[in-house]
């Protein structure tokens, strides 16, 4: 699967790259498989890789995070990799 993915992690660490190169306030959000299943309020975040056994996440748990972050200044400036 990482074969597969390769150009896209390529592109998506140029990118990180360039935002935080160029004094930007930035929170990114790295969800895993995104899936419509209902919200749930219980997933898991981790500021290097991705969660731990981690595969999928409600879109709606998503937008939960991304409020989250909006409103929280620990995350200004950070890359979240987030699943349930």
């Amino acid at each position: 699967m990482m074969g597969m993915l390769k150009n896209a992690l390529i592109d998506h660490r140029a990118s990180a790259d360039w935002i935080a190169s160029h004094g930007l306030i930035y929170t990114i959000v790295r969800p895993m498989g995104l899936t419509n299943g209902a919200f749930t309020g219980k997933y898991r975040e981790a500021a290097e890789g991705v969660p731990e056994k981690s595969k999928t996440i409600p879109r709606a748990d998503v937008a939960h995070f991304i409020l989250k972050a909006l409103k929280d200044p620990s995350y200004e400036n950070t890359s979240i990799g987030i699943a349930t």
